[in-house]
């Protein structure tokens, strides 16, 4: 699934008053085991700078001492890195960035805007980092890309011929992803009406004021069924078995199903108009409904104060309250 997303720069501060406008684009790479190793030896590496940069800093904070992002990436380079060997093997441009990005959070949060950053965990935190060419652009273009230290990779879908600055490998599910943007000249379109109406449904995702009716994918339906239909699978094979073990369905993989299923949905509306009205909202709407027909239901067999109690969804993790 290729996302795009146009971000448009008002550059009041730049001579002549231009405008830029970034296209960003992420797709899903067509990696074997050995590119996933790397991957992940990668955002390992990110995330154990990370957690020396940020503890080191804090260190430093008590002892009365700024350091800005310069001064400790010259410092880790010079005396941190040598003393271990097996950083030399992964790419340099990975702490660079994780430097970068902890002065922007330490500063975000000085500034009120954010809260302070905490330290990564291995399984918790989502496994990313960022890269370059060392300042060279960086010619992208079909399903076949060169890239920076990994060399090529494919991607499932064919990617427009452009050049970008920097990448950023992400995984989501199992699944890896490459994300970046690119600099394309700002097409201003006119407007059609001055404002319409969207009506959020159930059966109907969106339905607007002009009349364009927009259908409900419903999916956390489908990806409740799917995750069914694989536990069913591993109902039929012997208890603690291989095959049992390999027929586990996992997490993150039936969570991200659902949440392409949204992103699909959204993506093909290309409508800003409806940027707030997003899939997962109607189908957390359509399964509260559910569960407090249910509960209405079932209210004459308990008392009038039991039926006040909060409803647990065990399934969404959601707590709302029960008509009297």
């Amino acid at each position: 699934m290729l996302i795009c997303i146009l971000a448009i720069d008002n550059g009041s501060n730049v001579i002549y008053n231009t405008i830029m406008s970034y296209l960003a684009y992420k797709t899903k790479l067509k990696l074997n085991n050995q590119q996933k190793t790397l991957m992940l030896k990668s955002a390992g590496y990110g995330r154990w700078v990370w957690n020396w940069a940020l503890n080191f800093k804090q260190k430093a904070y008590k002892e009365d001492i700024r350091l800005n992002k310069s001064q400790l990436r010259k410092y880790y380079t010079n005396y941190v890195k040598p003393k271990f060997p097996w950083q030399s093997s992964l790419s340099s441009r990975i702490y660079q960035y994780v430097f970068i990005d902890l002065d922007e959070a330490i500063s975000r949060f000085f500034k009120g805007i954010a809260k302070h950053p905490r330290f990564k965990k291995k399984g918790k935190s989502s496994n990313s980092f960022t890269i370059d060419a060392g300042g060279k652009p960086i010619n992208l273009g079909g399903k076949l890309h060169k890239f920076p230290f990994f060399g090529w990779l494919k991607t499932h879908e064919k990617l427009p011929i452009c050049s970008t600055k920097k990448i950023t490998f992400s995984e989501q599910g199992g699944d890896w992803f490459v994300s970046f943007k690119v600099e394309v000249d700002f097409l201003p379109t006119g407007k059609t009406r001055e404002k319409v109406g969207v009506d959020l449904g159930i059966s109907k995702l969106a339905t607007l004021s002009s009349g364009v009716v927009f259908e409900n994918p419903k999916a956390y339906t489908k990806a409740l069924k799917r995750l069914a239909r694989l536990q069913r699978e591993r109902s039929r094979k012997v208890f603690q078995s291989k095959n049992w073990y390999k027929a586990k369905p996992r997490p993150g993989a039936t969570q991200k199903s659902g949440i392409d299923l949204s992103q699909s949905k959204q993506g093909r509306m290309g409508n800003r108009e409806l940027a707030p009205a997003r899939a997962f909202s109607i189908a957390i709407r359509e399964t509260c409904s559910r569960s407090l027909e249910v509960e209405s239901g079932q209210k004459g067999r308990y008392s009038a104060k039991k039926s006040r109690k909060w409803a647990k969804n065990s399934k969404l993790g959601l707590r709302f309250p029960i008509e009297p």
